[in-house]
């Protein structure tokens, strides 16, 4: 069956969202290191470790989706899910951080990739569960229930 538009552009999103969190993850593994015995440290390679499976989650999403797999109408709709958690969990950290240390302002600009992160969260959601994109994924020979 091929492909519609509106999932190749989801496919595109979702994997942007796999590559800023790639790029996060190994950010925070790079001020991982070396480890010391200091909360910072442990939080930085958590972080990037949730941040890297998240981003290989994205990257083997937008593979299902490009191709139509079944699995991967139910992953489009967790990982938006999964991204939002594992940056409010950044969030969390950062605030942390300004709140402990009287020379770390808080910037605004941390909350930017929020909105983005919600947008395909909405997306995948109305998307994934139109009657058409569910007979895409559907495997073959079976027609899903209406609704």
């Amino acid at each position: 069956m091929k492909v519609s538009a509106p999932l190749i552009l989801t496919s595109v999103l979702i994997f942007t969202l796999g590559a800023f969190f790639l790029i996060g993850g190994y950010a925070f593994f790079e001020n991982a290191f070396p480890i010391l015995d200091d909360l910072e440290s442990l939080a930085n390679l958590c972080l990037g470790t949730v941040f890297i499976v998240v981003g290989c989650f994205a990257l083997a999403t937008t593979l299902g989706v490009s191709r139509l797999l079944p699995w991967a109408r139910a992953a489009a709709l967790w990982l938006p899910v999964a991204a939002l958690l594992a940056y409010l969990l950044f969030i969390a950290w950062y605030s942390y951080g300004v709140m402990t240390t009287p020379d770390i302002g808080w910037s605004w600009e941390v909350l930017a990739p929020r909105p983005f992160i919600l947008a395909l969260e909405a997306w995948c959601y109305v998307l994934f569960r139109r009657p058409f994109v569910k007979r895409q994924f559907a495997p073959r020979g079976h027609v899903p229930a209406e609704g």
